[in-house]
């Protein structure tokens, strides 16, 4: 639903009907674009930008980019592989989502300054308050 929708449905109504309504609002590629602007200017850390454009860009669940690899990455082909564990928790399943050309752009300039390691989102300095 557009912001527009979603505000004129939302005039009058409170609490939980009001916040359904929110939940349900999709961003224009314009806004998902500004969103990731701003994101960029205020990350705290290095590999913040480029997960929440990957997340923005693919749709990925937070424990999905959180197991993402290196070599998930796939700039021949296009495409980005993801880790999923909804499907089948049995066994292991991927997806693979095509990269468009502006997370392309993002992850080629993450992985030529990344810390190191097999994860993709890794980050060479200790995060405050993390486990």
């Amino acid at each position: 639903m557009s912001r527009a929708e979603v505000e004129r449905r939302a005039k009058g109504l409170a609490g939980e009907e009001a916040d359904e309504l929110w939940a349900s609002l999709c961003l224009t590629v314009d806004e998902v674009g500004g969103l990731l602007d701003v994101e960029k200017a205020c990350a705290p850390h290095t590999w913040v930008h480029p997960m929440a454009a990957t997340a923005a860009h693919t749709g990925a669940r937070k424990s999905e980019l959180l197991r993402m690899r290196t070599g998930d990455v796939d700039f021949a082909a296009g495409v980005v592989t993801i880790r999923e564990k909804k499907r089948a928790h049995d066994r292991r399943t991927t997806r693979r989502v095509p990269m468009s050309t502006s997370l392309e752009t993002v992850l080629k300039a993450w992985l030529a300054s990344h810390p190191g390691g097999s994860m993709l989102f890794a980050h060479a300095e200790e995060v405050r308050g993390s486990k």
